[in-house]
């Protein structure tokens, strides 16, 4: 009955899951973790549409430094998996910062409808991202915020007559572009267990005027489950 306000948010989320995604990146719903003190775990799943699913951990070993291993998987469009470390500090009880820096790796494919050929791409991403949320007490622990991430998108794209129409042969591009992904988010819940709404959106700006745009999602909408507990003694 708690989650009864958001049921139309999760079942838009669910619904769109289904959608077809067919492009060769989308904006990946890494969770943001917002960790405030040493041996906090974060443990997060969730799905997003585009169509796919995701997981993440994220852990302080020590004070003020975090690690955040994520993954997602879509059936149509590929995998991307990427690790970050960082460092998180509080204003005040309320108001959390976090900078990270990670790589990233992964995989898609995009289908044209109208005629025959396909377009797959292996990528790779360094990436810096900073984060800022706040937590409000009200009947239960609500928490929000926002994120930016960016950095260098290196892809190897093979052609398999997405472009080239008329060539017999895949044509391989070695392509790169500045990557720009913003983030929203809110999570709602108790201290322990939380549901997360989250929202991404990316662009991906050409850094060489010849090379080809590759197809991308610019948007992405995710639900996730965030279980949080305290590892050890302090």
């Amino acid at each position: 009955m708690e989650l009864a306000p958001y049921t139309k948010t999760a079942y838009l989320v669910l619904i769109l899951a289904f959608a077809s995604s067919c492009k060769v990146y989308n904006p990946q719903l890494a969770p943001l973790p917002l960790l405030t003190e040493r041996n906090e775990l974060q443990i997060d799943g969730g799905i997003s549409a585009p169509a796919g699913c995701n997981v993440a951990i994220a852990y302080s070993p020590v004070s003020n430094i975090g690690i955040q291993v994520f993954g997602s998987l879509s059936a149509e469009s590929g995998y991307h998996y990427q690790g970050a470390i960082g460092y998180y500090w509080n204003k005040n009880p309320s108001l959390k910062y976090e900078i990270y820096t990670g790589i990233a790796t992964g995989n898609g494919t995009a289908f044209k409808t109208s005629r025959p050929g396909s377009l797959n791409g292996d990528y790779s991403t360094y990436f810096l991202q900073m984060n800022l949320g706040q937590e409000s007490q009200w009947k239960k622990p609500v928490e929000y915020g926002i994120g930016l991430k960016f950095g260098l998108f290196n892809a190897e794209i093979t052609d398999n007559g997405f472009y080239e129409s008329d060539g017999l042969d895949p044509v391989v591009y070695s392509n790169s572009y500045f990557l720009i992904e913003p983030i929203a988010f809110a999570r709602f819940g108790n201290k322990k267990l939380r549901v997360g709404l989250q929202m991404n959106g990316v662009s991906l700006i050409n850094t060489r005027q010849e090379q080809r745009q590759i197809p991308y999602n610019t948007v992405a909408l995710g639900i996730h489950l965030n279980y949080r507990l305290k590892m050890g003694v302090k």
